[in-house]
């Protein structure tokens, strides 16, 4: 009889700590997701550059990067805070990550919206801002931006666009075009041979 009762009691007592265990647990995810900080957050200061480019917005712009990445600026392409059309000159800071490395110590989140278990396998990303005397601008609707993204990994039909919405939220964009880096290849086709 007296062995019967220390079993229960044993049994109780792990019951109990199971349970103590368990609330623990919960309560610590519950407080990692809710002191998650949202947004773009670099973990050791920012060290990615950016290409920093001025033109005036009535005539539009073309950035040819060193490693093939091609942006294509149309005239007129972005509004103000009041969704006011921008004329004269825009400041753009563009730059460009390829590896995983660089994009997690971007800050830039990777996980998917709600589900903070579920991260997203990135082939490269840009990042593009634009700003009018020291205010950042957000795109004309009816203008698109044409961007030309040198990948450095191969990409299949498994990824899709995506952008961040409010350095906040991943939004699916649709699908992506793939084609040969032209500019590239005719850049690598312009170097003159070596005399032999």
């Amino acid at each position: 009889m007296k062995k019967s009762n220390k079993n229960k009691r044993t049994k109780w007592l792990i019951f109990g700590l199971s349970g103590v265990i368990f609330s623990f647990s919960a309560y610590a995810y519950f407080d990692y997701m809710i002191s998650y900080e949202k947004g773009v957050n670099p973990m050791f200061g920012d060290n990615f550059t950016y290409n920093e480019m001025t033109f005036d917005a009535t005539e539009g712009f073309e950035f040819h990067g060193k490693n093939g990445t091609h942006l294509s600026i149309p005239k007129l392409a972005f509004i103000d805070k009041d969704g006011r059309v921008v004329n004269g000159e825009v400041n753009v800071k563009f730059r460009e990550f390829h590896d995983a490395k660089s994009i997690l110590l971007s800050g830039i989140p990777m996980q998917m919206n709600e589900n903070r278990n579920q991260y997203m396998q990135s082939a490269g990303m840009m990042e593009l801002r634009a700003y009018k005397d020291g205010n950042e601008l957000n795109m004309n609707n009816k203008k698109s931006i044409k961007v030309h993204l040198a990948a450095l990994n191969k990409v299949d039909d498994n990824f899709n666009l995506y952008f961040l919405d409010n350095d906040e939220q991943w939004v699916e964009t649709g699908k992506f075009l793939t084609d040969s880096n032209q500019f590239k290849i005719e850049s690598l086709a312009a170097i003159p041979s070596l005399p032999i």
